[in-house]
């Protein structure tokens, strides 16, 4: 399905990557200047994982706009989604080293 919509309209999937490209270009700096443990991992790893994840939230809201969902749905859940990815990643970068099943953190 998303070969698809790529396929259709390349140029505006050009655009969302290079606008997440951009986000991350400031962002990831700051991020790894900020956070100790994300000097563990390689900054080129760093910035494309957090490129995938704005590119992926591009994705979504552009999906839900094709979609025409209605308005008060439309912002739960992208902040639906925000908090989720938030919350996941609080788990698994700050409490990394604990147990996988162990959410009691």
């Amino acid at each position: 399905m998303i070969g698809r919509a790529i396929a259709r309209n390349w140029q505006l999937e050009a655009l969302l990557l290079a606008l997440s490209g951009i986000e991350i270009c400031w962002f990831a700096p700051l991020f790894l200047a900020i956070t100790r443990s994300a000097r563990v991992y390689p900054p080129l790893l760093v910035g494309v994982v957090l490129w995938l994840m704005v590119w992926a939230m591009m994705r979504l809201a552009r999906f839900l706009a094709e979609r025409q969902i209605a308005s008060p749905i439309y912002e739960l859940s992208v902040a639906g989604v925000v908090v989720l990815t938030s919350l996941l990643g609080i788990r698994f970068y700050v409490y990394r080293t604990l147990p996988l099943r162990d959410w009691s953190c």
